[in-house]
């Protein structure tokens, strides 16, 4: 301090004595005040009596004397009036010297800091009690979600891809409701399905129907048909319901996949034989447009998505009167489709619940864009497994379809006079219109 200008080391007298507000004590070799000075009001030491015991006067001196080395300092005491003070001690003689600098702002400064480290370090606490609980929720909502995945993707093999997507994007509730609507409805029946399947075991007639059932319904999503039902062997089916594209293009959509049905069946038919099917599905089809109630039907527990009414029940009598392989419609879809079809009236049928008399049609071929005719070809029988569209055939392979039909024709007339083998049937036995069944709904 001797080497600094008095002016300043008076100023830092000043700031050591004011600012840090000293003060001392002076305390005997009995540990009795001797004497005191300084700012001994801001440690609320003011009324301390010389000649007392020193430690029953300030408090936070108990255990620190007498001191058993010299200088000795003490950091941030708490004394009695709520203050802190930085304790130095230093012995001279006989005599203690103790003198107080204020660190209460410092103190206060380092609370609110170790305060708010505990503060945060709670904070971070419950951040990570939070952020377990969310991976917990996180694990338990994939988990959920998987589950529901599972049970969604399991309840879509009930219900029509359609209805399903419509329920489960809440476009439809899942109550019984019915709404009037104009549907073309398709039947499809599997004509002897008994007969044809009675020399095979239970496993192999499951085998086909659900390859047959699959594949005609894998046609249906692709020309937006809603699969209605299975009713053992016949198939339900019908536009306009919950998505439409309009009535005429519904019809048009209905028949172009009873055609893809026909087509995909024949290639089906080949292959069933090949691997050793003897007698393979033979198919009967019938379309009908008209008005129907469609929706949720059954009880609050159990409800089916279905349509009923006499123009359902029509379209499964069209199908009954139809020969296997061909497709028969009603007026009012011929009306929607007369400009793409091809169709032969037949003789007008009644049906129970119209009032109307029903002239059918059977579906002879298909129409180009020209308006000319596109015949479709379809004989399935013992022997005999042919299906021929002409729109299909790629023009390569035109030639050779010539070639293999006279070959066929030459094979069939080399046979002269042959009697027909027992239990074959000849072609016009197959011509015979079936009885209509029960199966319409």
């Amino acid at each position: 301090m001797e080497d600094l200008p008095a002016s300043l080391a008076e100023r830092l007298r000043e700031l050591t004595y004011n600012e840090r507000a000293l003060a001392y004590l002076q305390i005997d070799a009995a540990l009795v005040l001797a004497g005191a000075g300084g700012h001994l009001e801001n440690y609320g030491l003011a009324a301390m009596r010389l000649g007392e015991p020193a430690v029953e006067q300030a408090f936070f001196l108990e255990g620190l004397l007498p001191l058993e080395e010299t200088p000795y300092f003490v950091p941030s005491v708490e004394i009695d009036c709520g203050r802190a003070a930085d304790l130095h001690f230093h012995l001279e003689g006989d005599t203690t010297w103790v003198v107080l600098f204020d660190v209460t702002a410092y103190r206060d400064a380092t609370r609110r800091l170790q305060q708010k480290a505990y503060e945060m370090t709670l904070l971070q606490e419950k951040e990570a009690q939070l952020n377990r609980r969310l991976e917990e929720m996180n694990r338990e909502l994939e988990a959920s979600n998987d589950f529901l995945v599972r049970i969604s993707t399991k309840i879509s093999h009930y219900l029509a891809p359609q209805i399903f997507k419509s329920i489960f994007s809440g476009q439809k509730d899942v109550t019984i409701h019915t709404e009037r609507k104009e549907l073309t409805i398709f039947f499809s029946d599997i004509k002897d399905f008994t007969a044809t399947t009675e020399g095979l075991q239970p496993e192999e007639i499951t085998h086909l129907l659900n390859e047959y059932f699959t594949e005609m319904s894998a046609i249906a999503l692709e020309h937006g048909g809603t699969v209605d039902k299975f009713i053992g062997d016949a198939l339900v089916i019908f536009f306009g319901d919950p998505e439409t594209m309009g009535t005429m293009e519904d019809a048009r959509a209905c028949l172009n996949m009873a055609t893809h049905m026909q087509r995909r069946l024949a290639e089906l038919n080949v292959k069933w034989r090949s691997a050793g099917t003897e007698q393979p599905f033979r198919v009967r089809m019938g379309i009908n447009t008209g008005f129907c109630n469609v929706g949720n039907f059954g009880s609050a527990d159990r409800m089916d998505y279905t349509a009923i009414g006499a123009e359902v029940n029509l379209a499964a009598r069209l199908q009954a009167i139809a020969e296997p392989g061909h497709v028969v419609i009603s007026y009012e879809t011929y009306a929607l489709v007369r400009d793409i079809v091809a169709a032969r009236a037949l003789p007008p049928i009644s049906v129970k619940g119209i009032n109307r008399t029903v002239v059918p049609y059977v579906v002879e071929g298909v129409l180009d864009k020209a308006g000319r005719k596109i015949e479709i070809f379809s004989e399935h029988m013992t022997g005999l497994d042919f299906y021929l569209d002409p729109r299909a055939v790629d023009a390569a392979a035109i030639e050779r379809i010539r070639t293999t039909l006279r070959n066929a024709i030459a094979a069939l007339d080399g046979r002269g006079g042959e009697d027909t083998p027992g239990g074959v049937a000849r072609p016009d036995q197959e011509s015979s219109p079936p009885k209509a069944n029960d199966k319409a709904m």
